[in-house]
């Protein structure tokens, strides 16, 4: 995928970041990612993507996933072997 297109699903969804999945998380996107690369739109998200945010269960304890998102702007979520999604800060605060 270009970067273009992660540009375009980032502004559909007004999401800040999106994590890179093949089929499990590989890498993330964020902003800051594309603004540090603004002369590499053309490139493959491959060329530019971070490395991983963690990785935890959904069932993992509120604790532990507040404790990580100091350190990562987003959470991902594995199910059963299977990506399920993420948890970032924002998802905290709403279940406060």
């Amino acid at each position: 995928t270009k970067i273009e297109e992660v540009i375009k699903i980032m502004r559909k969804h007004a999401i800040s970041q999106i994590p890179v999945c093949n089929p499990l998380p590989v890498g993330i996107v964020t902003e800051t990612t594309i603004i540090k690369n603004l002369n590499n739109v053309d490139c493959k998200v491959s060329e530019i993507m971070e490395p991983a945010p963690p990785t935890l269960a959904s069932d993992a304890d509120l604790t532990v996933i507040s404790n990580l998102l100091m350190h990562y702007p987003l959470i991902c979520i594995v199910n059963k072997g299977e990506f399920a999604g993420v948890i970032t800060k924002a998802d905290v605060l709403k279940a406060i």
